[in-house]
């Protein structure tokens, strides 16, 4: 795995990856990313280390973030989220619907907050 970790980050470093836009969180540090080189590193390294899924997302209810929105086909993400924590609210946005309804949910949380 360490061979296709440093092959990994070689491609990485030639294509075009942004800073995030959105809070990021490591599931290897379980810190929040903020750069396009710390993103980098963390793709490449997570070939080679342990998941820590379930510590980041203790560490995360516990920020207290209350809504998950899991981007993409499948529910994979969500059901494993539910397995560790059921009371954390999960939105599956696969299709155009879901993600307009996930889109309106948290500018509510939002609203509500401020």
């Amino acid at each position: 795995m360490k061979q296709s970790s440093i092959r990994l980050s070689e491609k990485i470093n030639t294509d075009f990856i942004n800073d995030p836009r959105i809070p990021l969180f490591s599931y290897l540090s379980l810190k929040p990313v903020h750069t396009k080189w710390e993103l980098k590193d963390i793709i490449s390294r997570q070939l080679s280390h342990p998941v820590l899924w379930v510590n980041l997302v203790k560490k995360l209810r516990n920020n207290k973030n209350d809504l998950f929105i899991e981007v993409g086909p499948g529910n994979v993400i969500s059901r494993t989220v539910r397995w560790i924590d059921r009371n954390i609210e999960i939105l599956i946005t696969d299709n155009k619907d879901s993600l307009l309804k996930a889109v309106n949910r948290y500018n509510q949380i939002n609203s509500d907050i401020k």
